[in-house]
């Protein structure tokens, strides 16, 4: 997917499963990369954009 912050482009993906949530982007640009991945409860990928 791509993603549009404040005008720099970013390149991720959000994904769920049961008891797991997972977030990645990357920002080619700066070559700046963030992952968040979670375990527990309910599995509700949220709207990270």
């Amino acid at each position: 997917m791509l993603f549009d912050l404040d005008g720099s482009k970013l390149i991720g993906h959000n994904g769920a499963t049961l008891g797991q949530t997972s977030c990645l982007r990357v920002e080619p640009e700066s070559g700046i990369v963030m992952s968040i991945l979670t375990t527990g409860g309910g599995s509700r990928v949220a709207p990270f954009t």
